[in-house]
């Protein structure tokens, strides 16, 4: 089952990259913060698109319209992809 759960987590993973590249906002009722959040959490669990979840979320941390919490959560993430070993 953990294999399955994790190919769905991939294929939700390439879902949302796909939709960030081909379409404007919002993406399933989010917006771009919101989703990069949500990407990287993605990477996170699946172990893969590290460098792509980071640059996501230093845009987060630079992003003059995300919120404290926003921001939070991508300093957290951020700490939790640097102990996940990957791409």
């Amino acid at each position: 089952m953990k294999k399955e759960e994790r190919d769905y987590l991939e294929k939700a993973l390439e879902g949302f990259l796909k939709a960030r590249a081909s379409e404007q906002p919002p993406y399933a009722g989010m917006n771009e913060l919101a989703l990069d959040i949500l990407m990287s959490a993605l990477c996170v669990e699946t172990k893969s698109h590290k460098q792509d979840a980071l640059r996501m979320l230093q845009g987060v941390l630079y992003s003059k319209t995300a919120t404290n919490s926003q921001k939070d959560r991508a300093r957290d993430m951020i700490e939790m992809l640097k102990e996940v070993e990957g791409d």
